[in-house]
C-alpha cells in the first residue's frame, strides 16, 4: 500500500496514506479517493 500511495502522491498530488480509511487495509478506499474523488464517511 506504502508503494500505490507514493505513486498516487507523486502522479495525482493526493495524499490518501493519511486518510483514516485509506490505509493499507482499505486500498479500495484509497483508489476511490484517487481515482473517482471519492469521499470517505463512518456510517457507523
Amino acid at each position: 500500500m506504502g508503494h500505490f500511495a507514493n505513486i498516487i502522491a507523486r502522479d495525482l498530488e493526493k495524499d490518501v496514506l493519511r486518510i483514516p480509511g485509506a490505509g493499507a487495509a482499505g486500498g479500495l478506499g484509497a483508489g476511490l479517493l484517487a481515482f473517482l474523488n471519492a469521499r470517505l464517511c463512518r456510517i457507523f
